[in-house]
C-alpha cells in the first residue's frame, strides 16, 4: 500500500507542489491513514491546510480508495524549540 500511494505522489501531486516550489513525502500507511509531510513553500504556507486536502488527501483518495484519511505530520525544528525554553525560562 505504501508503493501504491508513493505512486500517486511522485505522479501526480509532487508535480503539483514542486511548481510553487513546495513538495511532499509519503511518512506512512497504516490502517487506510497516509501520514505526510509537506516540505519546502508548503511547509509554511498559509494555504497549507487547503493543499493537504484538496491537492494531496483527494488525489490519493482517488487513486488509491483504500486511504480513508490523509494527515499532516508537523515536526518542529531543535533549534526553535530552543529558542522557545529559552524565551520561556528567562526573566523579563
Amino acid at each position: 500500500m505504501f508503493e501504491k500511494v508513493n505512486q500517486v505522489l511522485n505522479e501526480r501531486v509532487r508535480p503539483q507542489l514542486q511548481d510553487h516550489l513546495g513538495d511532499v513525502r509519503l511518512v506512512s500507511v497504516k490502517d487506510g491513514v497516509a501520514e505526510v509531510k509537506l516540505l519546502g513553500a508548503c511547509s509554511n504556507c498559509p494555504s497549507a491546510r487547503i493543499t493537504l486536502v484538496e491537492i494531496v488527501e483527494g488525489t490519493i483518495k482517488e487513486q488509491v480508495p483504500e486511504i480513508e484519511r490523509v494527515i499532516a505530520i508537523t515536526e518542529v525544528n531543535k533549534d526553535m524549540l530552543d529558542f522557545a525554553k529559552k524565551i520561556l525560562t528567562s526573566k523579563i
